[in-house]
This record gives C-alpha cells, sequence and structure tokens, in this order.
C-alpha cells in the first residue's frame, strides 16, 4: 500500500523499515490506528542489521533484564507466527560453551552468569563437559576444564521470511509502506489547534516530501542520528559494530562436521584479539550443507555513521549494527 497525499495527518510514521519497525507498523496498525513506515532503502535490503538468513533469538542472558525481555518476547512470537500461519524460528537449541571464569566484561556477559536466570524463569538447561561436547558437535580438542551449557528454548530467526510476513501482516491490517524515503529533519508543528510532527525528507535521491503525523516511532538503527541530529540538536553515543561473517562447507556422515544447534564460545582474548565465537548450523531455507558463523568489531564509535565508509569485501558479508 503506498503513502497518503501529504495532507494525510496519520497517528504514527515508523522511521526505519527493518524488522523492528516493520513490527512496529504492525502492531499499530493492528490497534486500528493508521501508521506509515519509511524506508530510505528498499524494503528487505541487505544494508543494516537484518541482512543474511538467519538471527539469534536466545533467551541465556546475564542480565536480569535480557532474561525477563526475551522470555516474555516467547509469547509474543508465538502469536506473530499464529497470525501469519507459518513458523518464523527454527528452534535448535544454543550451547554455549568456553572457560567458565571467563566474563565479567565482555559484551556477551558470562558463560555461567545465565544460569541464576534460567532457573528463577523455569527454564531448562543443561551442563555439558568438554568430552560431552565433543561427542555431540564437531569441535575437537577443547581444554578439558571448559563446560558447556545447553538449553532448548532458543532458535534461529528466519530473516527474510520474518520481513515480508510482517510487511505482509501490516499491509493486511491496513498499514502503508514506502521505500527509498530518506527523513532529513523532524519539526513539531502546531495545526489545526493540534501539536503534530512535520516530516521532512527526500524521495528517490532527488524529490522533496513533506509526511505529517501525530507520533513518530524512530527505528533506523546505526542511521539512527541521521535522523535525531539535525531534528533535535543532539546525537546518541552508538558503537557501531561491523559484523564480517564466514562461511563453512558441512557434510553428514560418522566423520561430518554436521552442527546440531547454534553455539558461542566463551574464551579469553589471544594477543589482544577476541575469541569470542559464535556460529549457526546449516538452515533448511537457506544453502545446503553451509554453515555460518559471524564475528563483530566496533567500527565506529561517534554520532553519524556513512555505510559508503566501510570497505566491502567480495567474499564476505557485513551488517551493521549498534550496542
Amino acid at each position: 500500500m503506498s503513502a497518503m497525499s501529504a495532507t494525510t495527518v496519520y497517528d504514527v510514521i515508523v522511521v526505519g523499515g527493518g524488522p523492528v519497525g516493520l513490527a512496529a507498523g504492525y502492531e499499530i496498525a493492528k490497534a486500528e490506528k493508521s501508521v506509515l513506515v519509511l524506508e530510505q532503502s528498499n524494503f528487505f535490503n541487505q544494508a543494516g542489521s537484518s541482512n543474511d538468513m538467519g538471527r539469534m533469538f536466545r533467551t541465556m542472558y546475564t542480565e536480569d533484564f535480557m532474561a525477563d525481555l526475551a522470555y516474555h518476547a516467547m509469547e509474543i512470537w508465538h502469536e506473530l507466527e499464529k497470525d501469519a500461519g507459518t513458523s518464523l524460528q527454527l528452534m535448535s537449541g544454543l550451547l554455549n560453551f568456553g572457560d567458565k571464569d571467563y566474563g565479567g566484561d565482555s559484551p556477551e556477559g558470562t558463560l555461567m552468569g545465565p544460569v541464576p536466570n534460567l532457573e528463577r524463569l523455569k527454564m531448562e538447561y543443561k551442563k555439558l563437559s568438554a568430552e560431552q561436547i565433543e561427542k555431540r558437535y564437531p569441535f575437537k580438542n577443547l581444554p578439558k576444564d571448559w563446560i558447556g551449557l545447553f538449553a532448548p528454548d532458543n532458535g534461529i530467526i528466519n530473516v527474510q521470511l520474518l520481513l515480508r510476513t510482517l510487511s505482509r501482516l501490516a499491509k493486511d491490517y491496513g498499514a502503508s509502506t514506502q521505500q527509498y524515503v530518506e527523513v532529513k529533519k523532524l519539526v513539531p508543528v502546531s495545526e489545526l489547534d493540534e501539536q503534530i510532527w512535520r516530516v521532512e525528507a527526500v524521495e528517490s535521491g532527488s524529490t522533496q516530501v513533506v509526511y505529517k503525523a501525530k507520533k513518530i516511532v524512530i527505528t533506523s538503527g546505526a542511521y539512527v542520528n541521521h535522523v535525531l541530529s539535525p531534528s533535535f540538536n543532539f546525537s546518541l553515543d552508538l558503537d557501531i559494530w561491523e559484523m564480517v561473517a564466514s562461511y563453512f562447507s558441512v557434510n553428514a556422515g560418522p566423520s561430518g562436521t554436521v552442527f546440531p544447534s547454534m553455539w558461542f564460545q566463551f574464551c579469553p582474548d589471544n594477543g589482544g584479539r577476541s575469541q569470542l565465537f559464535y556460529g549457526f548450523p546449516a538452515l533448511e531455507w537457506g544453502p545446503p550443507n553451509v554453515a555460518d558463523s559471524p564475528k563483530g568489531q566496533v567500527v565506529k564509535s561517534r554520532s553519524n555513521f556513512s555505510l559508503e565508509e566501510q570497505g566491502h569485501g567480495s567474499s564476505v558479508r557485513r551488517s551493521y549494527s549498534t550496542l
């Protein structure tokens, strides 16, 4: 559904058409409010943090608030899948393994940190020895004192199906969407004795357009300061991570390298280089017998960020997300 005329005043305009923005549009439209979702690129693009084939949904968090958020999100995922009539996740479980004493100041918490939250929320988990891990996974020569935590209530999100499902459902409930619209500035204005927002934007790189709304939701991820700075004269202090993924061929059989679930390794730095790694099994909706292992690093810690500033290699996949 395309946008209405510039005289239309929407209940809500959502800036950013990734999974969070489309989910916001879906929920707002389902609440019978008028909503317009604006995306600066095309929908389902590869320029943000929602590209590639899969993302982790996990409940094993050290922080209480993250564990609570994930726990309550499980029911919302079930409701969304019922509405969509399709499964959007593969609940493979998650194996966290490594040095039980590592962590504290790592971006992923600690290996054993999730245990109190799993017990508090009465969620299933199992401790594994290094020997048990090697029997189930193709990891070799693990230090004998390493341990693992496996929890089944974790899964892999089918990102591309999720994006298209949210877009379809949002439109089914009456949401409007518009791609190739880059929001330049949000301006509060008074119109007919009502305070609303004037959304100044550029469509398709050259055409000046204006939209109006009673409320604004900003879901533009790593690009959020491109909206905040000109609109409100402040910026968020963001760490922007470049995520580079490697892909590996896996083969079935007695000597195969099949990963039965997602995994995350906790290990101290080696020579100043992080040894935090995670990976996915081969996905039923992806190329056969190919496993994915992303690796991240902070590439920008400032108010504004441009994708063009980063080199793009031909043999890897990069995505950008914020912490």
